[in-house]
């Protein structure tokens, strides 16, 4: 049991900041085009 919780434990750290790291450049590239676009328009 200590095994299975040491791997989840390693990979639950690894997936918040891989989460939020890409999820924050895209929502600020997304709202680039999109809010050019329409303000271009």
């Amino acid at each position: 049991m200590v095994a299975t919780l040491s791997f989840p434990s390693r990979r639950t750290v690894s997936i918040p900041p891989r989460r939020p790291r890409p999820c924050l450049p895209v929502k600020w590239r997304s709202s680039r085009p999109t809010s050019s676009s329409p303000q271009s328009r």
